[in-house]
């Protein structure tokens, strides 16, 4: 993590759907996006905070943390809770709510609770002067939501948070204030992107990528996919975000394919955890599978046709409106949906021997960034960018 002179605090958030990655001085960490109001006790039901922040505002107490999905899990009323929010975030409204502002306060005190602990800076020493923070949205958000997350975020915050950090029980009264728009932006999500791979450590330009435009980013995330081109110029050019084309969409589709034959009932969220803790296996009752006996299915071929399906229209999308590349010296494929398409991509990309595909990574401060990082990594340079000398 890097230490400024002048005890300076930089925190790039960058509040994904499939969760809220961060950079703070050079170093990245992320929790998941998934915040709920506290309406009684009900992480108690667990028998453990392991994993489960609780943040306090003057808002109310909001639940959210590492553990969070276990959380809604394991309690049937949280899920029905869940399921009616996450209709609400698949639409840009979730950055006007009062859950993002509880994630996001949390996501700067564990920024805090980091930069302290490695030494870079003295908490009680961190102001409005020296605290600078950038928060990236997707493209076709900005116009709207960007005075929304400035509102809630710029200004003195008072709220507490209670959780185990890195080993150690925290139970602390938080007291920040972001100042002025010199101390805080938003900026778009691809832009971001691009701009991260394409600058070095400080946030200038890389010489020896000035030969690669036009650029075509493509910034995928669960809800949205973003992209972009950017010429030799440094032109940004048909830069959009839409959701037609995310994980969202192939979770959708996967969960419907998988309820139809399994006689289940998951929703898109569902997904997640069903093939990263349970590995694809559903376990068909008894009473409703065809042998009269408890089967297993493994729906992970599901879930590789419908990612194929989406990924085959959104090639579509972009041959069409890029006119199938001619013009384009390189894609870069950053994001976590944006991993997986650059490898399907790979599949075809001798259909395109005029460019070259990369994914977003590389190393900042000695240290690799992943495609999913690439987005608040890149926020942190352009702020790096910004910062007085």
């Amino acid at each position: 993590m890097r230490k400024f002179k002048d005890g300076k605090l930089v925190v790039s958030i960058d509040p994904g759907y499939d969760g809220t990655k961060v950079t703070v001085n050079g170093a990245r960490f992320s929790i998941p996006k998934k915040t709920i109001r506290k309406q009684g006790n009900e992480y108690e039901s667990t028998g453990s905070l392991d994993g489960i922040y609780e943040v306090t505002t003057k808002d109310g107490s909001f639940l959210c943390g590492p553990n969070i999905q276990v959380l809604v899990d394991d309690n049937n009323e949280l899920h029905q809770r869940f399921d009616k929010s996450a209709e609400q975030a698949a639409n840009y409204s979730y950055f006007n709510t009062r859950e993002f502002a509880a994630n996001a306060l949390a996501a700067l005190e564990l920024a805090l609770i980091k930069a302290s602990k490695s030494g870079v800076i003295d908490p009680a020493k961190i102001s409005k002067e020296n605290l600078y923070v950038v928060v990236e949205l997707p493209h076709d958000s900005l116009k709207d939501m960007s005075r929304a997350v400035a509102d809630a975020l710029l200004g003195e915050h008072e709220y507490t948070f209670k959780g185990t950090v890195d080993g150690e029980d925290i139970d602390t009264k938080v007291n920040i204030e972001i100042g002025n728009e010199e101390h805080f932006f938003t900026i778009s999500q691809v832009i971001a992107c691009l701009s991260g791979y394409m600058s070095d450590d400080e946030g200038y330009p890389i010489d020896s990528l000035k030969d690669k435009f036009p650029v075509l980013v493509i910034d995928g995330g669960y809800y949205t996919m973003g992209d972009c081109a950017m010429s030799k110029t440094q032109a940004i050019s048909g830069a959009d975000s839409n959701t037609e084309f995310g994980m969202m969409t192939i979770h959708e589709r996967t969960a419907k394919a998988i309820n139809s034959k399994c006689h289940t009932n998951y929703k898109a969220y569902d997904m997640d955890n069903l093939f990263s803790e349970e590995k694809g296996i559903v376990v068909i009752p008894k009473n409703l599978s065809k042998s009269g006996k408890n089967e297993s299915f493994d729906c992970n071929k599901i879930l590789e046709e419908q990612t194929r399906e989406v990924f085959n229209e959104y090639l579509a999308y972009l041959e069409e409106k890029y006119d199938c590349f001619k013009k384009i010296k390189m894609i870069l494929f950053g994001g976590g949906t944006g991993k997986i398409y650059y490898d399907l991509f790979q599949e075809v990309a001798a259909d395109y021997p005029n460019l070259v595909a990369k994914l977003v990574t590389y190393k900042m401060d000695g240290e690799e960034v992943t495609p999913r990082e690439a987005i608040s990594a890149g926020g942190y340079k352009m702020a790096l960018n910004r910062l007085p000398d």
